[in-house]
């Protein structure tokens, strides 16, 4: 929801004084303005609050700016922390069990525009039009003083109210400066539903292979806060870096998806080739487009279950599609581009896990007691349950089998009550063991023959949910074991 045109025109914070009240960090934040000013100079709120505040969402991690030395912060409030923060002019201020960032009005200094990481130092600058001016977009460039009057120098109000993001001054300068604001600038359209301006989003194509120059860590944040979102945003988000061409760069594998033909039976779903044949690609976007909630992990996984199929195309004398083994394959990709991408090893492990089981789920209701427990056993069994159903939704109602789908769940949960939170196969094993076996197969010696039948009562007690006090039945079992 926006606020009225009114006041938009007004520029001031609708219902300001509620606003304070209903939020203790903000009420806080207040606190510090006042003390600033009360000492003879200027300060704002200032960053992403005053945008949130004028689109009515929650706010958090409230940011200051002030015309006020940092040298003068330091004498007149006791409780801070500057550290390093001095090259760059902040000094963090805590009140109430909040800390805010409070920053002297200063300018930014590039030592090297070829490297694009943003500014090296700061330097002090005589007002907020001029500290305002190194912000990256207008929305962000606006500041909110003590009474909730905004000061606008750069059109911020008025990109918010006509929904585009839009570079402060000129585009190519701004992205010159820090060559990871692109990502920046589709995180924030698809976050909001927002269009990029037509000169911005020029500037972000023209340069968009200077994203290679970025660090990985560095494209991944901004990747994982897209991806924090629904799967339908994080698929625009996905879609806008494809249309400016730095999804090349980025995840270049994602590309390849479009040339992979699926079968009209199966998949008629998502974006077609110019043959007018449905698309792996189309197909990923789709079980995006499925995912209703806000879950980075998730999202990640209904993007890359798929990759595999990249290199396991085969088309049969009968013309239709197949893609045999490309779950593995995805697995391998994943860790792949994990690795690049510099993601910690538990988000590798999680989502290649997922892409390497993705297609047994859909064949639970043929897998024995004890296969379906391996699965559920799994810390990662709730992410493939619901990349799954993203999977098979994505191919739309007429094809999607709710009563296959309710099968599934009930096998699942009776599956899930025998384990109970608990390993069902190692109080098992300690009855069934080859001291038993020894016992009562004195002709099975040691071998391949003596762990297949330990093997196969295992099976046979789970599958038959046999009780594991019952050595009458486990016992026949064993002795008639050929």
């Amino acid at each position: 929801m926006y606020f009225t045109d009114f006041y938009f025109k007004e520029e001031k914070i609708p219902n300001w004084n509620e606003t304070i009240n209903s939020n203790d960090e903000l009420k806080s934040a207040i606190k510090v303005l006042k003390k600033i000013n009360d000492l003879g100079y200027e300060a704002l709120i200032v960053g992403g609050t005053p945008r949130d505040l004028l689109l009515g969402k929650e706010i958090s991690d409230v940011d200051i700016a002030t015309s006020a030395p940092i040298q003068e912060l330091e004498k007149h409030f006791k409780n801070h922390d500057i550290g390093k923060n001095k090259d760059f002019n902040v000094i963090v201020i805590d009140v109430d069990g909040y800390s805010f960032e409070v920053a002297a009005y200063r300018s930014d200094v590039y030592d090297d525009y070829s490297k694009g990481v943003g500014a090296t130092k700061t330097v002090i600058a005589k007002d907020f039009k001029s500290d305002s001016a190194r912000r990256d977009f207008g929305m962000n460039s606006l500041g909110v003083d003590v009474d909730g009057n905004i000061k606008n120098h750069w059109g911020g109000v008025q990109d918010i109210q006509n929904k585009i993001v839009k570079a402060v001054g000129n585009p190519n300068d701004r992205f010159k400066e820090d060559m990871i604001r692109p990502l920046r600038a589709i995180r924030q359209a698809s976050k909001l539903g927002f269009s990029i301006d037509k000169d911005t989003l020029y500037s972000i194509k023209s340069q968009s292979a200077n994203i290679r120059k970025v660090a990985n860590e560095r494209v991944l944040k901004e990747l994982w806060k897209m991806s924090e979102q629904t799967g339908e945003k994080f698929s625009q988000a996905i879609i806008m870096l494809k249309d400016v061409g730095l999804l090349q760069y980025i995840l270049p594998e994602l590309l390849k998806l479009k040339d992979m033909k699926h079968s009209e039976i199966h998949h008629p779903e998502g974006e077609r080739d110019s043959e007018n044949n449905p698309t792996v690609w189309g197909h990923t976007i789709e079980v995006l487009k499925s995912n209703k909630e806000p879950n980075a992990l998730l999202n990640w996984c209904l993007l890359l279950h798929d990759l595999g199929k990249i290199n396991t195309y085969a088309l049969s004398d009968k013309g239709t599609h197949s893609y045999h083994g490309h779950s593995e394959q995805s697995g391998k990709m994943v860790e792949e581009i994990g690795k690049r991408l510099k993601m910690d090893n538990d988000t590798i492990s999680a989502i290649k896990w997922v892409s390497e089981n993705h297609m047994k789920f859909f064949d639970i209701l043929k897998m024995n007691n004890s296969t379906v427990a391996t699965l559920v056993k799994s810390p990662y069994f709730d992410l493939l349950e619901k990349t799954a159903y993203c999977d098979a939704k994505s191919r739309g109602d007429s094809l999607f089998d709710q009563k296959e789908w309710d099968d599934i769940q009930e096998k699942i949960e009776k599956v899930r009550n025998m384990v109970k939170g608990k390993d069902i196969v190692d109080p098992v094993k300690k009855v069934i063991n080859g001291a038993l076996i020894m016992k009562l197969r004195p002709d099975i010696k040691q071998g391949i023959q003596f762990g297949k039948i330990i093997k196969d009562t295992i099976d046979y007690v789970l599958n038959n949910e046999i009780d594991i006090n019952d050595t009458e039945t486990i016992e026949k079992f064993i002795k008639d074991w050929k």
